[in-house]
């Protein structure tokens, strides 16, 4: 049996920075990754379709914002927010707009796999009413 080859996408982002060449590796064996700047955000999920869309907390105006504004584009998204700097109220503002994790970045593929690997088995949540 074949294993269909995952996309990704990481809003926000330089391909320069360690942290993102990092991911690139840990998702190597995974899948593919695409990196677009937060003003292309909500038009690139639209016109694609992603397994894991991931937020740079750090290259993003506002994480929380971004994840709602993501989410009542397309509300079966897992979205993964990553940061260098948490805080409870960041990730509590994070997860309550509808991401479905809010790590801290790590440039150990291994963590940064495994924590890309839990969120894939995560179901989207649900939109509140």
């Amino acid at each position: 049996m074949t294993q269909r080859t995952l996309s990704f996408l990481l809003i926000g982002g330089s391909p320069q920075a360690p942290w993102v060449r990092a991911l690139y590796q840990a998702l190597a064996t995974l899948g593919k990754l695409q990196l677009v700047p937060e003003k292309d955000a909500i038009q690139t999920i639209v016109e694609n379709r992603y397994d894991l869309v991931m937020v740079d907390a750090g290259a993003v105006q506002e994480a929380a914002s971004l994840v709602s504004n993501l989410r009542v584009t397309r509300s079966d998204l897992r979205i993964v927010v990553f940061t260098s700097s948490p805080t409870w109220r960041r990730a509590r503002e994070a997860l309550q707009a509808g991401a479905v994790d809010y790590v801290r970045k790590s440039l150990d593929e291994k963590q940064t796999r495994a924590v890309i690997q839990s969120a894939l088995e995560l179901s989207p949540p649900t939109p509140e009413k």
